[in-house]
């Protein structure tokens, strides 16, 4: 790939994963009942579909972000190329991405052990890239990090126990009163 390809596709990523953080952040503000991660699949530069944790309000446990914005691309009849999450995918999701023979890219901002430090997630392999059919790209800006561990500064999570699943609770207003004092630019 040459020099002016790779930053362009390193900007595209890049300003996809402040499109998902902004995604994330508004799922904080009104889901709070899920983990505040989102993610977008592409064609290229092209949305094709976005999609948040719907796996506690909707009670479906496989409705993570990555699978939501897959299964918007797929309604939308696009053939995604490249998926950008603001965490690192589980293994299920991992799965799920795999079997999307158009993913050629996946991109993340979180690691999963951050997530885990914070007792959000349970403790899990993080990606292997010789095991999957795609491309693993951390996003390792420091800014972006930073802005999309905010709204999990404002999240709780009871883990699951003796069959019950887990709960999350993000406290919304906290996070609401927080943005409200930021400085808006990422």
């Amino acid at each position: 790939m040459n020099m002016l390809v790779e930053q362009s596709f390193e900007r595209m990523l890049d300003n996809t994963a402040k499109r998902a953080i902004r995604l994330a952040e508004r799922s904080a503000l009104d889901n709070p009942v899920d983990l505040p991660i989102a993610a977008i699949a592409l064609r290229g530069a092209m949305i094709a579909g976005e999609g948040t944790a719907l796996d506690q309000k909707l009670q479906q446990p496989h409705m993570h972000a990555e699978v939501a914005a897959l299964g918007r691309a797929r309604h939308n009849h696009i053939d995604p190329t490249i998926l950008v999450s603001t965490a690192e995918p589980c293994v299920k999701c991992q799965i799920a991405i795999a079997a999307v023979e158009s993913i050629e890219t996946v991109a993340f901002v979180v690691p999963r052990w951050m997530l885990e430090a914070k007792k959000l997630v349970n403790p899990g392999k993080p990606i292997d890239p010789d095991s999957l059919p795609y491309n693993v790209i951390q996003l390792d800006d420091p800014e972006q990090i930073k802005k999309a561990l905010e709204p999990y500064d404002f999240t709780q999570r009871t883990p699951a126990t003796n069959g019950v699943e887990a709960v999350t609770k993000v406290d919304s207003d906290a996070f609401r009163a927080h943005l409200a004092e930021r400085p808006s630019a990422i």
